[in-house]
């Protein structure tokens, strides 16, 4: 993308010396809202790019309370279950809440495990 904005960004440039050496000023002025536009998108191409950066960097929690696979879902160091779909499919730490009946849910995917772990059919 930021090739893309750069081959962009050049073009306009040249098409600038063409519209000077034609002398037209009416151009001019289109292309230079159409440079404030190619601007605009750099900036956001940017701030979109030091966002998905960020989101796809590991949390410092993460490093410190590590996920491990006991067999059937994943359990932090405090012992707390996490749903292996959602932690798989969308790295989602949903933890399975603790219940007084044999099923852990998870309340994000609803998908069901018993208390061994095991997904309900």
């Amino acid at each position: 993308m930021a090739n893309l904005l750069e081959n962009i960004s050049s073009k306009v440039s040249a098409i600038v010396e063409l519209a000077k050496t034609l002398g037209n000023s009416e151009l001019m002025l289109e292309i230079s809202e159409l440079q404030m536009r190619l601007a605009d998108l750099k900036i956001e191409h940017a701030a979109l790019k030091d966002e998905n950066r960020e989101l796809k960097a590991e949390p410092e929690e993460w490093k410190i309370n590590p996920l491990r696979w006991n067999g059937s879902f994943y359990m932090d160091t405090n012992n707390h279950p996490f749903c292996p779909r959602c932690y798989d499919a969308n790295k989602k730490r949903i933890r399975l809440p603790y219940s007084t009946s044999i099923f852990l849910v998870c309340p994000e995917c609803l998908r069901k495990f018993d208390t061994r772990g095991e997904p309900h059919v």
